[in-house]
């Protein structure tokens, strides 16, 4: 289910997944950094 969220970009479930089913708060802040950080570096490759 996890790899699912990840490959389809479902990323409230995925924070659901980790909170409640895992008990686990940082994985999921963590990979949307991430995910952030990338979006960002894309940003900045197509503008210049």
């Amino acid at each position: 289910v996890v790899r699912l969220c990840r490959e389809h970009g479902l990323y409230s479930a995925l924070i659901y997944l980790f909170n409640r089913g895992l008990d686990d708060f940082k994985t999921p802040l963590e990979e949307l950094l991430i995910v952030a950080q990338d979006s960002q570096r894309g940003d900045a490759v197509g503008i210049g």
